[in-house]
């Protein structure tokens, strides 16, 4: 037929052959008010229909696996002027189909009426174009292109403009006909009925007091709106057995706060109250095969979202068995797409519907405006295919837009820069003032900008929804200083003076006539672990002199000046004290050496371990204020007594619980690290917290006596043991390649040094140390050092636990530690990315990992409470402690990988950690190993090393540090740097 459409001849011959069907007289004769037709009469016309096919007794009738139909309006998308050629629209409706085929569309919903007028030669209605058959070249068009066509029968329009009433056998006879004569006419893949509803009005109230019976007036329209479905359906089934027939119904059967069974929503007109139709008795009928649910409202609406009403419908048509009875279709009210409506919005609503719809295994979906669908607002459409096609990540289609920087609408930032980052879904479009940016395959994105002084405005929109966020930035050069508050020191101390100001500033500290420039160091503690911002910290000392008596030196005073703004802070107030008098930490008469390997005091022992038992009068007095260190893990921690500060000395070892020792002064303070801690000093050159330490008072005892010095291998250790008088206290400080332990209060011969075959030691002399103090010092075998832990037994005796130095991974106890998590604590926060949950998963990875290759491996309790994870680590008897961390910026970005140490002989696993941490998370940049005062890592038993496998807060990074197959990289390359640091 070409472009041509079906004329007049054709129109009428495929209409004369519609009045021999079977029934059509019958019907004529209905309408001609032959015979009188009651409900009664009604049900007894009708006949159950034939499917196209029988299986196992089934019927099946031909329709898509998934609908996917458009619904073609006549006045909307085609036939839409008053003036009307056939050849004109014949070229419209090839058009259509076409675009629908294009698409990728199935199936093709055909409205019969535009306005009075029909788009086929009807007994009911003038035609839109006379002689002219349009339904008839639609289903042709429909079948030469492969797409399922379905008539759409509206039973309540008459062509005076009257609304057709099922309130009498006249109108009910009328919709049975309307849906006979276009059964008998055509054939197509299914027929759908609408518009029998029956609503309470003036003309039905009438009808009803003239013709109803006993029941009330909404139970009586009801049994109308029933009779006419039923009359129309099986009248339907009569004259063509083989069409499929449908049903369309309104959203809403009941509420359940209405009805017993109704469905869980509310506010929303309802098909049994509102429109006096039992929608849900008629689709279980059997009268039908499919079912079309007319759905307005998104999936988010508050009163009748879409997936409650999906879910619903599937449900009341499932079988006690949990077969469907019947497949059911959602008409989806495209229309409203990108509109104000609740819901309707968002770009993305129609996938979501449509998700919906499969996830409560309806058969398909109808878009009502194809008008619409062709307009494509807001690339909706071409989003809506894609999905189609299975071209967007399912992954992401649900995601809404996330800003994790700025955290808060309104904020304020000393920051130069600012790093925009959080997660949306990246099938749509993200501006972020009117500018596209792009968002990774998980739906990260991250961008810098450069803020101006004052108020900066930025303004978010994704998927139909803005966010508008204030950044107001403000110059502060120097952010903090410390030390602040009081501050007590012995005279000659020098103290730790800390700035935090922008990178790259001259800072300037001064005290008391003293003024000394501060360095920029690359040091952190746990308050900024995870964070990278524009600021830094510098650190210098300032020395004070010693005194007699208290002197007040006033503030320290910080000026710092960056690109031309200068600022000035004060930090803490400074009371220079008096020094304290402490006995000599070193006795003469020390020092001499025995050939014999065994000492001789000259005297007797008191052999109690005490420093306060009974004194001899052959040895050598010492007095003084005497206490005992008391720390409950065990160990008191090390600081320097030179400078005054709360972070503690990689290069002081704890002092071990049950030391005696004797107190330098009073009670020191210091105010830095965010916090105010009080300190002692002590006369054998270590500072330690006063918690630590319990005041026995003045006493005056002997000096210790050295009677001999062995060493054995043991319990996986090589151990050392000082057999003494009393536990006397050491000080053991790590050189390059040498350890040396000063044995204070010692008097006496040396005894002889015996060193066996270790894994740590080359040689062992006595010395005499640099304060004049006897001391051991070892040779350390190629410099490897692995950690110590002091002890001390009932009788005084020194025990000095060395960890062997071990050259594989096989037998080795690693402490494997997933940073955060302890109490909620999410860390690092990127859209859908929780650093807590990245950590875990490496650190299963990374145990796995080390246990293959033959590893002993603990995995940490994730305890809020940082100390106690350290204590789960030495309980373990950790050789090596790893924390898994991810980094994040706030300030300008930052990419790469980097591993916090603290004590010297973690270092060298460090670099070799992040090295290749830097491949793995696919960045390629190393920020290398970093010296820092994380909790974690603040000991010395072992090495500790803290591994920020990359930046959350970079989309590209991130996602890659969310892949399970980077995260599996991670956790080998870290296992290999262990390896090659060890």
């Amino acid at each position: 037929m070409g472009k041509r459409i079906l004329g007049a001849a054709m129109a009428l011959a495929i209409f004369s052959a519609a009045l021999l069907l079977p029934g059509w007289e019958w019907v004529r004769g209905e309408e001609k008010g032959d015979q009188p037709l009651d409900a009664t009469s009604l049900a007894a016309a009708g006949q159950e229909g034939t499917a196209d096919a029988l299986v196992d007794g089934e019927q099946v009738f031909s329709c898509p696996d998934e609908m996917k139909a458009v619904t073609l309006t006549p006045g909307v998308d085609y036939a839409a002027g008053e003036e009307l050629d056939a050849d004109g629209v014949a070229d419209e409706i090839d058009s259509l189909l076409d675009s629908a085929q294009e698409m990728g569309m199935n199936t093709v919903l055909l409205p019969l009426l535009r306005g009075e007028r029909s788009i086929h030669p009807s007994l009911y209605f003038d035609a839109l174009l006379p002689d002219t058959d349009l339904l008839a070249y639609l289903l042709h068009g429909c079948a030469a292109r492969g797409l399922y066509a379905y008539p759409v029968v509206d039973l309540g329009v008459r062509a005076e403009g009257a609304a057709a009433l099922p309130t009498s056998a006249e109108e009910i006879a009328y919709m049975a006909g309307r849906a006979g004569e276009i059964a008998r006419g055509y054939q197509f893949a299914g027929l759908l009925l609408s518009g029998y509803e029956n609503a309470a009005s003036a003309a039905s109230y009438q009808a009803y007091r003239q013709g109803g019976g006993g029941e009330g007036l909404e139970d009586w329209l009801r049994q109308g709106s029933s009779s006419a479905v039923k009359a129309a359906a099986r009248q339907v089934k009569a004259d063509s057995p083989q069409v499929q027939l449908g049903l369309l119904v309104g959203p809403v059967w009941a509420h359940a706060s209405q009805l017993e069974g109704g469905s869980e929503t509310k506010g929303a007109p309802t098909a049994y109250f509102d429109s006096c139709a039992d929608t849900r008795q008629m689709a279980t009928s059997g009268l039908f095969d499919f079912l079309a649910v007319d759905m307005p409202y998104a999936t988010t609406d508050p009163d009748a979202p879409f997936g409650a009403l999906a879910a619903w419908w599937k449900a009341a048509l499932t079988t006690d068995e949990g077969s469907a009875s019947l497949p059911v279709y959602a008409l989806l009210h495209n229309e409203k797409v990108l509109g104000e409506e609740g819901g309707w919005s968002a770009p993305d609503q129609l996938i979501r519907q449509v998700m919906s719809a499969r996830e409560n295994q309806l058969a398909g979906c109808a878009f009502g405006s194809f008008q619409t669908l062709r307009e494509n607002p807001g690339k909706t459409t071409d989003k809506l295919l894609q999905y189609y096609r299975d071209e967007l990540n399912p992954n992401t289609i649900l995601k809404e837009l996330s800003v994790d920087n700025p955290r808060s609408a309104d904020s304020v930032t000393y920051e130069p820069v600012l790093t925009l980052y959080g997660g949306g879904d990246p099938n749509f479009d993200l501006t972020i003032n009117g500018e596209t940016v792009p968002l990774n395959d998980k739906g990260l994105f991250s961008v810098e900008r450069e803020l101006k002084v004052g108020a900066n405005t930025f303004t978010f929109a994704h998927k139909g929804k803005t966010a508008t966020y204030t950044v107001t930035r403000k110059v502060k050069v120097l952010q903090s200083v410390s030390p602040s508050g009081s501050v007590r020191v012995p005279g000659g101390t020098s103290i730790k003076v800390t700035a935090v100001a922008y990178a790259g500033s001259t800072v300037t500290a001064s005290l008391g006539g003293s003024s000394v420039r501060l360095r920029e160091v690359e040091a952190m503690d746990d308050s900024g672990e995870g964070t990278v911002d524009s600021y830094k910290t510098f650190e210098g000392v300032l020395p004070t002199s010693a005194t007699a008596s208290d002197q007040k030196l006033g503030n320290i005073s910080v000026s710092a000046s960056w690109s031309g703004h200068s600022e000035k802070m004060s930090g803490g107030s400074v009371t220079v004290t008096g020094a304290g008098e402490a006995p000599p930490a070193v006795v003469p008469g020390g020092g001499g050496s025995s050939s014999s390997g065994s000492s001789s005091s000259g005297g007797s022992s008191s052999s109690s371990g005490d420093a306060s038992s009974t004194p001899s009068d052959n040895l050598p007095k010492i007095s003084g204020n005497l206490a005992v260190i008391t720390a409950s893990d065990g160990e008191a921690e090390g600081y320097s007594p030179s400078v005054n500060s709360n972070y503690s000395d990689p290069n002081c070892f704890p002092l071990a619980k049950g030391a005696q020792v004797f107190v330098k002064g009073g009670k020191v303070t210091c105010s830095d690290a965010g916090y105010t801690d009080s300190y002692y000093n002590l006369g054998s050159g270590t500072r330690v917290e006063a918690r630590d330490i319990q005041i026995k008072g003045q006493a005056t005892v002997d000096a210790n006596v050295v009677r001999g010095v062995s060493f054995a291998n043991t319990g996986g250790v090589f151990r050392m043991t000082v057999s003494q008088d009393w536990a006397a206290p050491t000080r053991i400080t790590l050189e390059e390649n040498t350890l040396t332990v000063r044995l204070y209060y010692k008097t006496g011969d040396r005894p002889s040094l015996h060193l066996p075959a270790n894994s740590i030691f080359s040689a062992a002399q006595w010395i005499t140390a640099e304060d004049g103090a006897d001391a051991i010092r070892f040779t350390l075998k190629s410099g490897q050092f692995r950690g110590l832990r002091q002890s001390y037994q009932a009788n005084g005796d020194l025990v000095v636990d060395f960890n062997n130095i071990l050259t594989s991974l096989s037998g080795m106890r690693v402490y494997v530690d997933p940073g955060h998590g302890g109490s909620g604590d999410p860390g690092a926060v990127n859209g859908p990315l929780q650093e807590a949950a990245i950590n875990k998963a490496i650190a299963d990875k990374l145990v796995a990992e080390l246990q293959s290759r033959g590893a002993v491996v603990k995995l940490g309790s994730r305890a809020k409470d940082l100390s106690a994870r350290v204590q789960e680590a030495n309980s373990f008897g950790a050789d090596l402690l790893v924390s898994i961390h991810q980094n994040s910026t706030t300030g300008a970005s930052a990419r790469g990988a980097e591993v916090w140490y603290f004590n010297p002989y973690s270092k060298t696993i460090a670099s070799a950690i992040s090295s290749r941490v830097a491949t793995a998370n696919l960045s390629g940049i190393n920020r290398g190993a970093k010296f820092g005062y994380m909790a974690v890592t603040r000991q010395m038993r072992y090495p500790a090393v803290l591994v920020e496998c990359g930046f959350l807060s970079d989309a590209t990074e991130g996602q890659n540090l969310a892949s399970a197959a980077v995260q599996e990289k991670i956790a080998k390359a870290i296992a290999d740097g262990i390896a090659a640091g060890i």
